[in-house]
């Protein structure tokens, strides 16, 4: 079975490193990969605060400026919104977008 997007955002948000490096390793594309709301694997470990899994697939040239829908954010803004003081260190330090603004939806 070929390994998708899902599978990647799963282990990146549950801090599953050794997943996340094997499928980036053989499947490299999925670094960006996003569901069908554009959050990506880098997004999904933001959130949870994996910041280990985080700098990884930054490392596999994840896009840290990516943008979901329909807000706009970016992991940037994940990271600030639960407090992951690790992760916005990181996002920073390899030049997340500070000024990434978010739409008003609804």
């Amino acid at each position: 079975m070929t390994p998708n997007g899902a599978q990647l955002r799963n282990a990146a948000k549950a801090g599953d490193l050794f997943a996340v490096r094997e499928l980036l390793r053989s499947h490299p594309q999925l670094a960006d990969s996003a569901d069908k709301e554009g959050r990506t694997a880098l997004m999904g470990a933001t959130w949870c605060g994996q910041a280990d899994t985080l700098r990884a697939l930054l490392a596999a040239g994840a896009s840290m400026n990516a943008r979901e829908r329909p807000t706009d954010a970016t992991a940037l803004h994940y990271a600030a919104t639960v407090g992951s003081v690790p992760c916005i260190a990181a996002l920073l330090a390899e030049g997340a977008d500070l000024e990434a603004r978010t739409l008003q939806v609804g």
